[in-house]
């Protein structure tokens, strides 16, 4: 709490500097806006005068380079007053004072501004360039006077809505669209900031108080003795906001736009006009189809900001925001308007009325059928209009505008696919699939996105859905499609819509394909020579391959066709030597090479595996994903033996030590591990928590494997971190464990190894005994999640058992031990015997099969390799799993007795 005061103490001063440095300079920059705005406004060689705070007027001959400096200096003074705005701190709750004269002079010069430079003149002369950038800037700077002064600007709102909303409902498209989009985008703004002020709100009982969010946190780190929160306060805001006259009309204005009528009109026209596809659109929609996809995909994903259509689509989420009901039935009137018309396949204006329209319903899909509302009956849309739409087959020679209809529909069945029924469901999914081979590469594409979606969108488990029935039955259909559409494709980021398509139908289906296995392999090897440098391509082919491996497994990693693609894509993805390749696909990579190890079998595999272990090494000297490089290097000794981890001791037991050498730090402190220098904050601490565990849970599998190598490679990190739980810092329950799994087995192959993390401590025997206590706390502690499941139950009974047997060892071959924590451990292990015998399921052969039930988590329902039955060998013949805990507890009592 004390750095926290200092940092606000810090950062009150410094706000303070800063309003006076901004306050000193406020007034220069307003005569500068003023004067200059006049000149502005003029046209070189005429007259023209705007009113401002910096002196009168009169009718002047202007010289063209004076005009042009001042044009510039106008636009300049404007957007340094827009950044300076939020460091000014005015009280709007005074009534009189200079610097509030101020900001009034600059909220009238800058309405000035705006309507003298409202009319947009198409012809490209510098005038006009001019002037259009000194209007933008005006509205910007009215925009952030609305966020943070929306009482002073309050008076001019009608003015600025009425010219905008104004030009939007009456000019027709062309003249819209040739307006710059970053005009568009301030104007839409504009609108947008006004709907959500809560100052000009009137309907929200917490809408008065007019203070905008930036100055009322500023205001507070100011320290204004002001009463924060108080409702007496609160009460006095509204009611100086219900007399004030500019609050008053901003209002009035605000509601005026959204009244019956004018929101009508405003709807109708930023579908027509805004979201309705362009004539530019419908000529890159027949030469550049990819392109024109590409682009429509950006503004979806927000990707394409400076577009019209985002901004349309912006506003019209802002009024849905504001007025639900009334802008919903608004669109769901347009649409109806339009489709009664029922425009014929020739009427290319009808169709694209009508395409805008559920372009609109797509992008309002919240508003229509979310929130527990049904403001759109869905199922009877899809029967009559959206179901004969992507079931149609359209001729090569369809008019532009009628495939566009056809896409938009698919994309619609997409955006509503959880509204729809079982069997309407059913229909969809076959419907766009055959759509995967349309003749508008378009449409395909976006079948093969809404596929994509689909196909997943019922997976939920093991839970054999209807929906998911479906999917089954009509992806051969679809792969066939997508793999012919993959061959269309020309550019990269078509090509990576279709593969995840691919990828996601293996996913949905898993052995249901196994039959098409072949089929599908056979395509792989020419995708992968597409791919050449392309980081999303590479991507993608490292999911279809993945899922491929989990699904169908070792029949998998054995085709040949596969196996052209699986290893040399191992190898490229693996190549840390390559710039920023370990950036963007090692992780990937890595998950794919844990797969392919999970799924193989040794017979066939074997030389295979073998051969990339070099690559290994170097991933590891590197200490790049260290959670995923351990896990892959622990299969590979499970299927090839010790040799793996031999001759690899010295660099894993460096690295040991540096990956958990961060639990000797304490939690505040600056120190980073090696290798996380580019993380921040969180990041780091989340990637160097995650980084230790894994090399514990590494640790605690190769001392199970090989107890002396492993032992002899994990010693120094595991009695370090023994070490440090004796210290200050807490550390997490996760983090605990796995170091008290891994002293279990040093505990159990060196029963003395107490003396060797504590050696010639004078607190020894103290620190002992609280790690042993934690030891036993920690593993004893069972979380409610593993109370609910039986699987869960019995991993946790291995790792107490696991516990008390190394325990009870150390007990028995440790004086110290018995004399220390003797009598606690005899307790927890007479309770395990307890548990166990009263316990159904927790035989042998229980919990073997619980053990390797959660090794299969990580493949999902593919048939598995050789690693399995390994892991089931290795968990019967380990003795911490198999020594009988009673005969334990009676050699430890035996030992205490005798201490």
């Amino acid at each position: 709490m004390a750095d926290l005061g200092g940092i606000l103490s810090r950062a009150t001063n410094e706000r303070r500097d800063a309003h006076r440095r901004a306050s000193s300079i406020f007034d220069s920059l307003l005569v500068g806006i003023a004067e200059c705005a006049r000149t502005a406004v003029m046209d070189p060689g005429g007259v023209g005068m705007v009113g401002g705070g910096g002196g009168g007027g009169g009718d002047v001959v202007l010289d063209e380079r004076v005009w042009r400096a001042e044009s510039v200096l106008a636009v300049g003074y404007v957007k340094c007053m827009t950044e300076l705005l939020p460091m000014i701190d005015v009280d709007e709750d005074v009534v009189d004072g200079r610097s509030i004269s101020s900001v009034r002079d600059l909220m009238r010069v800058l309405a000035e501004l705006f309507v003298a430079t409202g009319r947009y003149e198409q012809s490209p002369t510098e005038r006009a360039t001019r002037l259009d950038k000194l209007h933008r800037a005006a509205l910007v700077c009215s925009i952030m006077s609305v966020r943070t002064m929306p009482r002073m600007f309050s008076s001019h709102v009608p003015c600025f809505l009425n010219a905008i909303v104004e030009s939007f409902v009456n000019l027709d498209p062309t003249a819209l669209h040739a307006m710059p989009i970053k005009r568009l985008m301030d104007m839409t703004g504009f609108v947008r900031v006004s709907l959500t002020c809560r100052a000009y709100d009137g309907t929200r009982p917490e809408g008065g108080g007019g203070g905008g969010g930036k100055n009322a946190i500023l205001s507070a780190l100011i320290g204004r003795e002001r009463e924060k929160g108080s409702n007496d306060a609160d009460d006095v805001c509204r009611r100086r906001d219900d007399d004030d006259p500019g609050i008053i009309a901003a209002r009035n204005a605000v509601a005026n736009l959204l009244a019956e009528g004018v929101i009508d009109r405003l709807c109708e026209a930023l579908v027509g006009k805004f979201l309705r596809l362009y004539p530019e659109e419908i000529e890159e929609w027949e030469n550049d189809p990819e392109g024109r996809y590409e682009t429509d995909l950006a503004e979806k994903a927000l990707l394409e900001t400076t577009s019209p259509r985002h901004c349309g689509g912006a506003l019209l989420l802002a009024l849905l925001d504001r007025e639900t009901d009334r802008v919903a039935r608004a669109i769901l009137d347009l649409t109806r308007r339009v489709v009664h018309n029922r425009p014929s396949e020739d009427d290319a204006g009808g169709m694209l009325d009508r395409e805008a329209c559920y372009r609109a319903l797509e992008l309002c899909r919240v508003a229509m059928v979310g929130g527990g509302m049904r403001r759109l009956d869905f199922s009877d849309w899809f029967r009559s209009e959206l179901g004969p739409m992507i079931r149609a087959d359209l001729a090569e020679d369809a008019p532009v505008a009628t495939r566009a209809m056809q896409a938009r529909a698919v994309q619609v069945v997409q955006a509503y696919s959880t509204s729809l029924k079982p069997e309407e469901f059913g229909i969809a999914f076959e419907a766009v699939a055959r759509l995967i081979a349309a003749r508008d590469l378009v449409t395909a594409l976006c079948a093969a996105r809404c596929i994509n979606h689909l196909a997943l969108i019922h997976v939920r488990g093991t839970v054999e859905s209807e929906e998911l029935s479906h999917v089954r039955e009509h992806s051969v259909l679809a792969l066939g499609n997508a793999f012919a559409l993959a061959n269309r494709s020309e550019s990269e980021e078509c090509l990576r819509v279709d593969l995840m398509c691919v990828s996601s139908l293996i996913e949905a289906n898993g052995l249901y394909l196994e039959p098409l296995l072949q089929a599908i392999a056979e395509q792989l090897p020419s995708l992968w020579e597409r791919a050449r440098d392309s980081i999303p391509i590479h991507s993608c082919l490292l999911s279809v391959l993945t899922h491929l491996i989990m699904k169908m497994g070792h029949a998998t990693v054995e085709n040949y066709h596969v196996q052209k693609v699986l290893f040399p894509l191992l190898d490229y993805t693996t190549d840390i030597s390559v710039p920023n390749r370990a950036d963007n696909l090692l992780e990937d990579g890595l998950q794919l090479w844990l797969v392919t190890l999970v799924s193989s079998r040794l017979a066939t595999m074997g030389p295979a595996l073998s051969n990339m272990l070099p690559r290994l090494e170097f991933i590891l000297r590197s200490g790049l994903e260290p959670h995923l490089s351990l896990k892959v290097l622990q299969f590979n000794a499970i299927l090839l033996g010790p040799e793996v981890i031999a001759t690899l001791s010295p660099i894993l037991r460096e690295l040991l030590v540096k990956l958990t050498s961060c639990i000797n730090f304490d939690r505040d402190s600056d120190d980073a591990m090696e290798g996380d220098e580019n993380l921040k904050g969180t990041d780091r601490g989340v990637t160097t928590l995650r980084n230790a565990i894994a090399s514990f849970e590494f640790s605690e599998a190769i001392m199970q494997l090989f107890p002396e190598l492993g032992v002899s490679i994990c010693a120094s990190a595991i009695c370090q971190a023994v070490a440090a739980i004796n210290g200050k810092k807490a550390m997490s329950a996760p983090l605990l464990k796995s170091i008290f799994a891994c002293l279990s087995r040093m505990l159990w192959t060196s029963p003395n190894c107490f003396d060797e993390i504590f050696p010639s401590d004078p607190n020894q025997d103290e620190k002992m005994s609280f790690v042993i206590k934690q030891f036993i706390a920690v593993v004893s502690s069972v979380s409610l999640v593993v109370m609910l499941s039986a699987q869960a139950q019995k991993i946790a009974f291995i790792d107490q058992k696991r516990a008390s047997l190394a325990l009870c060892s150390a007990v028995c071959r440790s004086q110290r031990v018995a004399r220390l924590a003797g009598r606690d451990i005899l307790d927890f292990t007479r309770k395990l015997v307890e548990v166990e015998s009263m316990s159904k399921g927790l035989d042998l052969e229980a919990l073997v099969d619980a053990a390797c039930g959660s090794t299969r988590k990580v493949v999902g329902d593919g048939p598995l390799g050789d690693l399995v039955a390994r892991t089931s060998e290795i968990l019967k013949s380990d003795p911490l799993l198999t020594v009988s805990l009673e005969e334990a507890l009676k050699s430890a009592e035996r030992a205490v007795v005798n201490v």
